[in-house]
């Protein structure tokens, strides 16, 4: 290696880890951390040994304690920094190996590029680019094998246990390895049959051992489709490349250099820019707001979001909620009807609503549904095992009362390394409700979890919002909730029901959104009926105002401006 290959190698290490880090710790920081929050990792034989029952144990463990430090803010993006470089190194001396010339640490970087693009992806694991480092290893330790014939075997022997430690990329193995015999003019071709064919077999010989069926066998541990394989197919090419003599001997000077940075750069960006998610990464950073219960940085971020997102808007409305200020600003902001109140959830929601959609029950005070809507969480994430959700349950299960079930969950955060000093909290508050008897416990404010269980649909969300007022009539969060679902859905005389049960009467201050719908559904009601509910005449006179524009030509324009925050346009024109 010349000193310019090696200053070259130190340039590309440098500015590479500069970039990289820079990226993931202030650009896209927010897909670290919930990934880390889908995952946990436990410090437990059992753990450990669980890794076993399916493919690519090695390559998913290490992942797993990788991730786990995603926790930190520092620490998260230099991990996948050092990975990214790791594979960089790897890619580097495997494309020595066939003749690369001087320019090999650049011809390196596009693997590289295409692995940097898939970690933005939510649901790619760093265990896969791991699994993928693995499989280089293997390789640089199969070619040091002089012996013709000991390399036959050391081929075969390596193909179970790459699939076991490592997953489904023993076939980019199998053609690293005949694309070496090939350069080597080692043309065993019954060897490189056997080979292929033996890689292409071996995962489906295996998917009944582990219990995989056959997409899976051939994929595992990803998630992702074939474009996980993208990175591998970008090595195996340079590989084929390199066997034309053109590219082999293309010298490092200022040309060659330019020519191919300038390729590696537009790489770089259009894999990247195509597999990043910005808006996600915009509503993740909301979610991270709420997970640190700032209700105020809540509302600072979605007021930048300049896009309709229901994700944002749900969120949106549990911190107006929190404030007690919902009914003020329902209508100021993008609501995608009753959706954006309860995250509706189905077989076919993306894992984000399903994660997401505990935080509301949660905050109204509903720990039956909270508790529900957190399994189903965990049910959604990776191997269904969630810190985020596990730590939820504990909280949900000490609001319920229920010692036992939620000192299970905490012996579970108590094995984990970042959650150890907040599960010990927890179990000695859990002993603080040992000593209390039920009659004696002293009530919090926000407990309003009800006496009996109650068998409600899980999207009848009027009558768990109805059972929730009915036993606590004070909870206001809840009442403004339903009301809120009722007026979104159009439905006047539940909300004037309701209304009537729960709120006429019962608080001094009647917010603008709730007297608004009032006037419209009292439009043809007498005067006295109207005039118990003490409704401002302003508005009165503006519901009038607006019946008389709304028959011009041009009605929906003109109301636009002067009333578009106002239920009466929601209900006649927002669909």
């Amino acid at each position: 290696m010349t000193k310019n290959e090696r200053l070259l190698q130190w340039v590309i290490a440098g500015i590479f880890f500069v970039v990289c880090f820079a990226f993931f710790q202030w650009i896209y920081p927010n897909h670290l951390f919930i990934k880390e929050q889908m995952r946990i990792f436990l410090y437990t034989i059992d753990y450990f040994i669980s890794f076993w029952d399916e493919p690519a144990w090695l390559s998913c463990y290490v992942g797993n304690f990788l991730i786990q430090f995603f926790h930190l803010t520092v620490i998260g993006p230099l991990i996948v920094t050092c990975v990214l470089l790791l594979l960089w190194y790897f890619s580097m001396r495997v494309l020595r190996k066939f003749g690369g010339g001087n320019m090999v640490s650049v011809y390196a970087l596009f693997p590289v590029a295409l692995e940097w693009g898939l970690i933005c992806r939510l649901s790619y694991s760093i265990a896969s680019t791991l699994s993928f480092i693995f499989v280089l290893w293997f390789f640089l330790g199969y070619i040091r094998i002089k012996n013709k014939q000991l390399s036959v075997w050391v081929a075969f022997i390596l193909l179970p246990i790459i699939y076991s430690m490592v997953g489904s990329r023993l076939l980019v193995f199998s053609l690293m390895v005949i694309f070496y015999e090939g350069a080597k003019n080692r043309k065993r071709w019954w060897f490189w049959l056997s080979l292929l064919l033996s890689s292409y077999l071996y995962p489906l010989f295996m998917c009944h051992f582990y219990g995989l069926n056959i997409e899976e066998a051939y994929k595992y541990s990803h998630v992702d489709g074939l474009s996980v394989y993208f990175p591998a197919m970008a090595l195996i090419l340079e590989i084929f490349a390199l066997e034309i003599k053109s590219i082999r001997r293309v010298r490092l000077n200022r040309h060659s250099l330019l020519i191919t940075f300038l390729a590696v750069v537009f790489g770089f960006f259009s894999f990247v820019i195509a597999s990043t998610n910005w808006k996600r990464e915009k509503v993740l950073a909301v979610d991270q707001a709420v997970y640190r219960g700032d209700w105020e940085r809540v509302l600072d971020l979605s007021a930048g979001f300049d896009s309709p997102d229901i994700l944002i808007s749900y969120y949106r409305n549990i911190a107006f909620s929190k404030k007690n200020e919902l009914p003020q600003n329902l209508m100021d902001y993008y609501q995608r009807g009753a959706d954006a109140l309860f995250l509706p959830i189905g077989l076919r929601s993306s894992i984000l609503p399903v994660f997401f959609s505990n935080e509301t029950y949660f905050q109204l005070g509903d720990m039956d549904m909270a508790r529900h809507r957190a399994i189903e969480g965990i049910l959604s994430s990776p191997k269904q095992r969630s810190v985020r959700q596990i730590k939820r349950l504990v909280e949900i299960d000490i609001r319920r009362g229920d010692v036992e079930e939620a000192r299970k969950y905490l012996n579970l955060l108590d094995a984990t390394l970042f959650y150890h000093s907040w599960a010990r909290s927890k179990e000695e508050q859990l002993k603080g409700e040992e000593t209390l008897s039920v009659e004696k416990r002293l009530p919090r404010k926000s407990d309003w979890d009800r006496e009996h269980d109650i068998l409600l649909s899980v999207s009848d969300y009027p009558g768990v919002l109805s059972s929730l007022v009915a036993k606590h009539p004070e909870n206001k969060q809840a009442l403004d909730y339903l009301l809120c679902y009722y007026l979104l859905n159009e439905n006047l005389d539940c909300f004037k029901n309701t209304f009537d049960t729960y709120y006429k009467g019962k608080f001094e201050f009647v917010p603008r959104l709730y007297e608004e719908a009032l006037v419209q559904v009292l439009s043809k009601s007498s005067d006295e009926e109207i005039s118990g509910y003490q409704i401002p005449r302003d508005i009165i006179q503006d519901y009038q105002d607006y019946i008389h524009c709304k028959s011009d030509r041009k009605a929906k324009e003109e109301l636009r401006d002067r009333y578009s925050s106002t239920y009466w346009y929601y209900s006649d024109y927002i669909e």
